[in-house]
């Protein structure tokens, strides 16, 4: 498991965009950070922007319908990246993108998956129950508390 860098979470993901060099890179770290999307459903396009900025998606593995809240600005971005097409349609693309933003901001190893955990425990860390954080991100108790409990163990030995 690629753990996010111990710390603020906020700041980590700051640091990112501000290495992010197109909009559509920005766009796509915003879109994992900030709802904590997998790679596949950004890639497969199955999410949408709904009212009042808005992001829904269907999550592959469970069908399960999920959403998230954006601002303005990001929604725009996501609108003229996706109408342009400029969003990438693979997984090994989106893993590259991510790949060489990681890089250029001091964090070598970065993938997707990594963004998510980094949600998971900026919502933990904002005091969020574990329930809800499972609900917003489309997984399990279990499955969260496995997770995240080994990642809360390594945030212990760093």
């Amino acid at each position: 498991m690629r753990l996010p860098p111990p710390g603020d979470q906020e700041e980590f993901y700051g640091q990112l965009l501000k290495v992010c060099r197109s909009p559509a890179e920005n766009a796509c770290i915003m879109l994992l950070w900030r709802t904590g999307m997998h790679a596949s459903t950004l890639c497969s396009a199955h999410w949408w922007r709904g009212p009042e900025r808005t992001i829904i998606w269907r999550r592959p593995k469970t069908g399960k319908q999920l959403a998230a809240t954006i601002t303005n600005a990001d929604c725009i971005l996501l609108a003229k990246c996706r109408a342009g097409g400029h969003l990438p349609t693979s997984v090994r693309t989106l893993e590259r993108w991510v790949q060489r933003v990681g890089e250029r901001a001091g964090y070598p190893g970065l993938c997707p998956l990594t963004l998510r955990h980094s949600r998971a425990i900026f919502l933990l860390d904002k005091g969020l129950a574990v329930n809800r954080v499972a609900s917003l991100l489309g997984c399990s108790y279990g499955v969260l508390e496995k997770h995240y409990a080994q990642i809360e163990a390594a945030r212990l030995v760093i």
